[in-house]
């Protein structure tokens, strides 16, 4: 369905077990998508640059979102993620490339032209890695973590400046480098006790930062 620019819809059923990459690659009107139970991954760039899909229900039978497999989706506000999603790839639902940014002596990266109206998400129980720069340059403003996430990859969250909200779980273990780099808008964050490990540049350039409570594994 790779370039079909009068798609608006799409749902699909629990009988489809597989989607290979690119499969609805640059389907610029593309709205909405429900995808089923019966699918276990949505491989690497199957939604790419899906200008217009606003709306994204994934199903509970995915346990796997591969690489940059919604990014670039500029328009995409809604996201469900189902409950059995284990892992979250790389640049998932990030942008089309990558610029470098200064701060403080440390250098970060963010992606650029991501998904700019996701403003919140809910990462299910199920998950328990966040890939490199998975949300990375979005627009998010609130994201809550379950307590299945043990790792946060290197600049998952970088350059989301709208960012006010962050919520761990008490599961997590380790934060990448730069992972929140360029978070000009958290103010507050509190590390639970069971994280050991913190990157360098965790939180550089998060200038907005007035508050953070360390747990007492670090």
């Amino acid at each position: 369905f790779e370039n079909c620019s009068s798609l608006g819809s799409i749902c699909i059923p629990d009988s489809v077990v597989r989607m290979d990459s690119y499969a609805f690659y640059n389907c610029d009107a593309l709205g909405t998508v429900i995808i089923g139970d019966g699918l276990k991954t949505v491989s690497s760039h199957a939604f790419y640059d899906c200008d217009a899909l606003s709306k994204l229900t994934i199903g509970d039978g995915v346990t796997s979102i591969e690489d940059s497999a919604f990014a670039s989706c500029d328009s995409l506000s809604n996201v469900i993620i189902g409950s059995s999603v284990t892992t979250i790839g790389t640049n998932a639902f990030g942008g089309t490339g990558s610029s470098s940014n200064s701060t403080g002596g440390y250098t970060y990266y963010k992606q650029y032209y991501g998904c700019s109206n996701l403003n919140s998400i809910v990462i299910p129980d199920s998950v328990r890695t966040i890939g490199s720069y998975a949300f990375s340059g979005s627009g998010l403003t609130s994201v809550t973590m379950g307590s299945g996430v043990t790792s946060i990859g290197s600049y998952a969250f970088a350059g989301c400046e709208n960012l006010a909200n962050l919520y761990f779980g008490d599961g997590l273990t380790s934060i990448g480098t730069a992972a929140f780099g360029g978070c000009i808008s958290l103010s507050k964050v509190v590390i639970p006790d069971s994280v050991t490990s913190i990157s360098e540049g965790a939180f550089c350039g998060c200038t907005g930062m007035s508050s953070m409570t360390l747990g007492d594994s670090v």
